[in-house]
């Protein structure tokens, strides 16, 4: 550790009073102007912490802080009450346009169920380009025109076959 360092750590213990400094280090002080202006920054802030210290009466403070947080329930029940309130006028104001600008045929019923759709993510095709994509598209199409789609039922199965299903969906 170099001396500035050291008497950089020891300045708020000597403004205090608690530490003296040596021989060696005043010396220091009075040879480096970069620890001299330290020295003095530091004496001059104890010198106006004294000088607040002696003149702060913190009862009135206290007493401020103390009525603060006694109303500062009341006005969170009120602040919250007006949140949930302009909450709720945004929803209801929200479901009378989609019932007003909704034609009739396109509003949802609640038995109405969402179409399934059949998605296959392949993440090699992420980085082809559109024309790639175009090219893999056009020899997929036929392959796909020219197979038969068979719906399998559950009549098609043998006894066997059957009890297999059973096993796994019974866990």
């Amino acid at each position: 550790m170099t001396d500035c360092d050291r008497l950089s750590q020891r300045m708020p213990a000597v403004a205090r009073g608690t530490l003296r400094w040596t021989e060696e280090e005043e010396a220091h002080l009075a040879a480096c102007a970069d620890c001299g202006a330290e020295w003095n920054l530091t004496r001059t802030a104890r010198a106006l912490g004294r000088e607040v210290e002696a003149g702060l009466d913190p009862s009135p403070i206290a007493e401020l802080v103390v009525a603060r947080l006694r109303a500062a329930p009341a006005a969170d029940r009120v602040r919250r009450w007006r949140r949930v309130a302009w909450g709720g006028a945004a929803l209801a104001a929200a479901a009378s346009l989609a019932l007003f600008l909704l034609p009739p045929g396109d509003r949802a019923t609640p038995g109405d169920a969402p179409t399934p759709t059949f998605l296959i993510q392949l993440p090699e095709l992420e980085e082809l380009s559109a024309a790639e994509l175009q090219n893999v598209l056009e020899a997929i199409e036929p392959a796909v025109q020219g197979t038969p789609i068979i719906e399998p039922g559950l009549g098609d199965l043998n006894v066997q076959e059957l009890e297999r299903v059973l096993g796994s969906l019974e866990g």
